[in-house]
């Protein structure tokens, strides 16, 4: 996905979130049991304030950042989540992806790094808010692609302190050419025997050479790696299992 593209996405994929919404925000957010969708809301709005914040003043050093900061008292939290929106999206969109800027991801400290983290924690909490007042939340598949891919590169590094790195798991959408491979500095390869059936798999070893294959939709392979889908293969539960996505 290019960059106008991505763009494009952050102002819509939100403003999804933010009609959404605005249908009840006393609705339980089914994957963050403590939230309502107005904690949702407040949450995302924060967060988009926090990174306009980072790019507006190309804020290069942690020691230099504001805590995200909610909707004031007797500000419509819909309304305010959409200045937000507005002001990260003019933010961005004034910026070039190779300006440096902090970011909690060291080998990346770029604007272009910002542009895409944004676009899928819009589309994952999207997913929350339509998920919670009864809206269909398929996310499209080139949306799906982009976090995969992400997820790939950033959120299978970031293990939880003491876990092992797991063997590795080969994604494999049923509806995209994309193909991506979760733990491949774990020693292991792909190109082994490969388990290829629908929504099972079979544990990489050392023994036998085979390794986990995860096949779905673009859209069920990303909310199951962020837990918003139920995971029956215990393989690829136990994998995933390792991450540390708080």
């Amino acid at each position: 996905m290019d960059r106008s593209s991505k763009l494009e996405q952050l102002l819509e994929v939100s403003e999804r979130m933010a009609a959404a919404a605005g249908r009840d925000l006393e609705a339980q957010v089914e994957h963050c049991p403590d939230w309502k969708v107005r904690d949702l809301v407040g949450h995302i709005g924060g967060v988009q304030w926090f990174w306009s914040n980072v790019v507006e003043q190309r804020i290069q050093h942690r020691d230099d950042l504001e805590r995200p900061s909610g909707a004031p008292a007797g500000t419509d939290p819909v309304t305010w989540f959409r200045e937000q929106t507005k002001r990260l999206h003019a933010a961005l969109s004034a910026a070039n992806d190779s300006d440096q800027v902090w970011t909690w991801w060291e080998p990346d400290q770029t604007i272009g790094f910002v542009l895409t983290r944004q676009v899928n924690e819009a589309v994952i909490h999207c997913f929350d808010a339509c998920n919670a007042v009864g809206v269909i939340a398929t996310i499209a598949t080139d949306l799906a692609e982009l976090g995969l891919q992400e997820f790939v590169d950033v959120m299978s590094k970031d293990l939880a302190e003491g876990a092992s790195v797991p063997s590795p798991l080969v994604l494999v959408p049923t509806d995209s050419a994309w193909r991506g491979t979760l733990f491949s500095d774990s020693g292991n390869t792909t190109s082994g025997n490969t388990t290829t059936s629908n929504k099972t798999s079979t544990r990489a070893d050392s023994t036998n050479g085979e390794v986990t294959e995860f096949r779905d939709t673009a859209d069920v392979l990303l909310r199951s790696l962020w837990g918003r889908a139920t995971l029956i293969d215990s393989n690829i539960a136990d994998a995933l299992a390792a991450l540390d996505l708080s």
